[in-house]
């Protein structure tokens, strides 16, 4: 089944919409992250400022208690006050205390207030005089104040000891109990403003960043159809193109949110510039390159009517050998304008490719089956070369792509193989997978490329062979490019002069690879 995808809808995996949608997450994790935080500090000062309250006010409230119990033990009875705290016990439950009656050393009965579950309590360890606030932290099980004097007062000038004790108690745990019901109601409040105050930010920065997400995918749309191939000499042109080159477009696949629009705007920039340029210099090679068949067309032309014209109407002459040379020189004509022909229709498929004319079709192609074929078309032509043509015997892969650019592409690769091949050489087609990555390759052992020129070899135009005495226009290669980068594919040269060449052809993630 094929997959048909336009190129303003194929996104490359470092695509800039993509980046900037991937940053429009990022900042809105942030946000999150950094509310919560946020919340969480509110949420902790709001805990201890509730223990501090809490602890303050407990305090008050047993020193308050002690006094009025106290008043009733010294200027009524023990009994008095019992009875009044068996009859009255809300203050002390409404506060989560306790009265325990001591006798001696061990002794302890509960009075009234909040039970009690264990008993005795080493009460002299929890005294509220040596306490803090941050008991309530540390939930130490209690704080406790006596209510009875040291000393009781009997006739004038005479005390005795006191051996019964009356101790007020605070249980914490229980008073901890309701700080927690408050902790947890502010925490709830604080939750649904967190979630009601991230929803509307997401609102806000996806309805903010909405522009920037159209005008990426524009630049992602302009940025798959570009395929400028004379970098170099643009690059040395200005120092705009300079700083295009530190950013690179590889970088398209490293930068982030948006310096990916920003990148992605100079690059725009860059490509149109270089197209400018480039057309300028494809003007000037396509002069110079057609000047000299046109010539040829010119002067044969001129040669042929000049014959005609100075014949007489008497003169007798062969009609036979006249015809032949006629045919002769109307052939190299033909020829010549041929050749004409062929380079501005490869020119012109060149420029279609690199502005996007053409809508991309992928869909599963078997690599092996695609070389058995392109093998089958050139097989006479190498066999009357005498250069060998063969593939690996390697397992099979397919991947997703346009089956018609790559054929292209690997009839270029093979033809520019054979054409600088000589005879008992060979040219071999090799296909695999590598770190996921399905590839194909021809490789022959011809006459190789220099190393400075190999940089070189993908420009418009360009030829290794300054001599030109293979025929040609210098434009095979830079077709390949231009259809590699609509695939979203690179290609790997690796030459030696005089040994051979290969030509490595890197595609995307393999679909499955026959054992």
């Amino acid at each position: 089944m094929s997959l048909k995808q336009t190129r303003g809808e194929s996104v490359s995996q470092g695509g800039i919409e993509t980046t900037t949608r991937l940053a429009q997450g990022q900042l809105f994790s942030r946000f999150v992250l950094t509310l919560i935080l946020c919340f969480v500090v509110i949420q902790l000062i709001v805990t201890t400022l509730l223990i501090y309250q809490q602890d303050f006010q407990a305090k008050q409230m047993m020193t308050s208690l002690k006094s009025e119990y106290q008043r009733l033990l010294i200027f009524e009875s023990s009994d008095k006050l019992e009875h009044v705290l068996l009859s009255y016990p809300e203050k002390l439950l409404d506060n989560s205390m306790s009265v325990i009656k001591q006798t001696g050393k061990v002794n302890q009965d509960f009075i009234a207030g909040v039970a009690i579950d264990q008993t005795p309590i080493s009460l002299d360890a929890f005294l509220l005089s040596d306490s803090s606030w941050l008991d309530f932290l540390l939930a130490q099980p209690y704080l406790s104040i006596k209510l009875s004097p040291e000393k009781v007062p009997l006739e004038e000038g005479k005390q005795k000891v006191n051996d019964v004790e009356y101790w007020l108690v605070l249980n914490v745990p229980a008073k901890l109990s309701a700080l927690i019901e408050k902790w947890v109601f502010v925490g709830l409040i604080l939750a649904l403003l967190s979630i009601l105050i991230s929803f509307i930010v997401w609102r806000l920065i996806g309805d903010t960043l909405q522009p920037l997400h159209a005008l990426a995918k524009g630049l992602d749309n302009h940025k798959v159809g570009q395929g400028v191939s004379e970098q170099e000499a643009l690059l040395a042109m200005s120092a705009f193109s300079d700083d295009v080159k530190s950013q690179g477009k590889r970088r398209y696949h490293t930068s982030k949110g948006l310096e990916a629009l920003s990148q992605g705007v100079n690059q725009v920039m860059y490509n149109l510039k270089g197209a400018n340029v480039s057309m300028s210099h494809t003007l000037d090679a396509i002069a110079h390159d057609l000047r000299t068949p046109l010539s040829r067309i010119l002067l044969s032309t001129e040669k042929a009517l000049a014959v005609s014209h100075s014949r007489s109407s008497d003169e007798t002459v062969k009609h036979n050998e006249e015809t032949l040379w006629l045919v002769a020189a109307l052939s190299d004509c033909a020829e010549s304008a041929s050749q004409a022909t062929g380079l501005l229709t490869t020119l012109m498929r060149i420029n279609d490719e690199a502005i996007g004319r053409h809508e991309i079709v992928k869909e599963k192609v078997s690599l092996k089956e695609l070389s058995t074929n392109v093998m089958s078309w050139y097989e006479e032509i190498a066999e009357e070369k005498g250069i060998g043509l063969s593939a690996s015997q390697v397992p099979d892969v397919v991947c997703m792509t346009d089956p018609k650019r790559l054929t292209q592409i690997l009839v270029n690769l093979v033809d520019n193989s054979i054409k600088y091949s000589e005879r008992g050489d060979e040219v071999k087609l090799n296909w695999g997978v590598k770190r996921g990555e399905a590839y194909i390759s021809v490789s022959d052992t011809g006459i190789g490329i220099e190393t400075d020129k190999q940089d070189a070899i993908f420009e418009r135009l360009y030829r290794a062979d300054h001599s030109r005495s293979q025929a040609g226009y210098g434009l095979g290669l830079a077709m390949v490019k231009v259809m590699l980068d609509s695939l979203n594919a690179s290609i790997k040269v690796t030459s030696e002069f005089g040994k051979g060449s290969e030509f490595c052809v890197l595609l995307t993630k393999a679909i499955s690879q026959t054992k």
